[in-house]
């Protein structure tokens, strides 16, 4: 910051010159809603203070501030705020604190067999999960910018590679622009941690419901609201590839089974086939053999920028011209669907699609029901709610079924409300009589056919 002639660094043209040697030096710009510098420092912008900025930049004082102040509005380096995004903005207006100049470029060559069995084992074996997560991380790669992908929901089993793939791949793909994170760090109060990465892997294993839907909220949002610890909140692009990764039977996000399930697609990996069961099995080694092959080759092929770039060439050219891949609904997706079934959907198809289904009391379906409800650890809703919910479901898949009030002979006289299928001959008759016995036993236990 000095200059070699006295009465040049004494004069303003001398003050500037020197400033904009300085700026260009230390790749300094000033953002006026954060009221702070920005250095570019070990790959990464670092927001200064303009009180703290003598202790990074010895010799720094008033004079000297007004000069920097003065060359970086010439030079164009005062902005109005500062942003996170992989969309071309006007740059007078917001500072892009992401940059894709340090990405690395696919190569040719032959990809390393370790890629493709890394991609067999999160994809559960199936080739069209295979396919769907090489043509999503694919597409993020050519297009950063789209936010409408779908989240990966990969489930099952543990130990298949998920944080091998964000973590060591695909974080030397996007030089360093992938996180992962518990749920809290993506929704919680600071969010610091989501922003400008390329790709982001949410464990899911401690989420409860509330965090779960907020996952949902911000799956397929243009915009996020960042909370960063001592800077102002702003909005900011919703930048990332989402991935959720759980070991949840149940998936871990629960389906809406309807037009919302379009932002994820399905993954399940299968119980016992871990990566590095899949090695030992490729090569006909032993489990240790193969963990210790890991630990010695495998991780460090991962980390290989060459080897990578292979495998990135690979994509790059497989997937390429492919439009932006829809949210995969395959045999996994069908799986989940099954698994998550309501409890008033269940017990419905369980009794009301029985082949020997007659009629069946209104308070005793509820009563099984609310049974084995409560056995499975949720909480069941009340009997109103539940026979609403019957009647949709039987409007839409058993028209035949309808509901009346009867009169019970025997064994216990009175009056009752059942739902009796139309389409059986002699109902009228057979409806006369208490046939709760077939559904309830003796101790009050639901004896009835039970959800598969």
């Amino acid at each position: 910051m000095e200059s070699e002639n006295a009465n040049e660094e004494n004069s303003p043209q001398g003050m500037w010159a020197d400033a904009e040697q300085f700026i260009l030096a230390n790749d300094i710009h000033y953002v006026l809603k954060a009221g702070k510098y920005l250095v570019w420092r070990e790959n990464e912008w670092i927001p200064i203070p303009p009180a703290n900025f003598r202790r990074f930049f010895p010799g720094w004082n008033k004079e000297f501030a007004e000069a920097v102040t003065h060359s970086l509005e010439n030079m164009g380096r005062v902005h109005k705020d500062l942003t996170y995004s992989y969309r071309d903005l006007p740059i007078s207006d917001y500072f892009n604190m992401v940059s894709r100049k340090n990405w690395l470029n696919p190569a040719d060559g032959r990809r390393h067999w370790l890629f493709e069995v890394l991609m067999f084992t999160l994809g559960g074996g199936k080739d069209e999960n295979m396919e769907h997560l090489e043509r999503v991380i694919a597409y993020k790669y050519m297009h950063p910018e789209e936010f409408r992908l779908p989240c990966l929901l990969i489930h099952g089993e543990g130990g298949i590679g998920k944080n091998l793939l964000v973590d060591k791949i695909l974080h030397l793909i996007f030089d360093g622009q992938t996180v992962s994170l518990l749920t809290d760090n993506a929704l919680g109060q600071f969010n610091s941690l989501i922003k400008g990465r390329a790709v982001a892997l949410v464990d899911e294993s401690a989420a409860d419901n509330t965090s779960r839907s907020k996952v949902k909220s911000i799956v397929h949002n243009p915009r996020l609201t960042l909370n960063e610890k001592f800077m102002p909140e702003c909005k900011i692009d919703n930048t990332p590839l989402w991935i959720i990764g759980t070991n949840e039977s149940e998936g871990g996000i629960f389906l809406d089974r309807s037009e919302a399930d379009r932002r994820f697609s399905v993954i399940h990996a299968a119980m016992g086939r871990t990566l590095v069961q899949n090695i030992a099995d490729l090569n006909e080694w032993t489990v240790p053999a193969a963990r210790q092959w890991m630990i010695t080759e495998g991780d460090r092929i991962c980390g290989d920028a060459l080897e990578v770039t292979k495998w990135l060439g690979h994509l790059t050219r497989r997937y390429g011209n492919q439009p932006i891949p829809l949210a995969l609904h395959g045999e996994d997706f069908r799986r989940l669907l099954d698994i998550q079934k309501p409890m008033d959907e269940g017990i419905a198809e369980a009794v009301f699609l029985d082949p020997d289904f007659l009629y069946i009391e209104r308070k005793v379906l509820y009563h099984g029901y609310k049974q084995l409800t409560l056995r499975s650890g949720k909480k069941p809703v009340g009997e109103n709610k539940f026979v609403a919910m019957i009647e949709g479901w039987l409007k839409a898949h058993q028209p035949e079924i309808e509901a009346k009030e009867v009169w019970f002979d025997k064994p216990r006289k009175g009056r009752r409300r059942v739902w009796f299928d139309t389409r059986k001959a002699n109902i009228e008759n057979l409806t006369k009589r208490d046939n709760t016995d077939l559904y309830v036993g003796i101790t009050r236990e639901w004896v009835g056919p039970e959800p598969g």
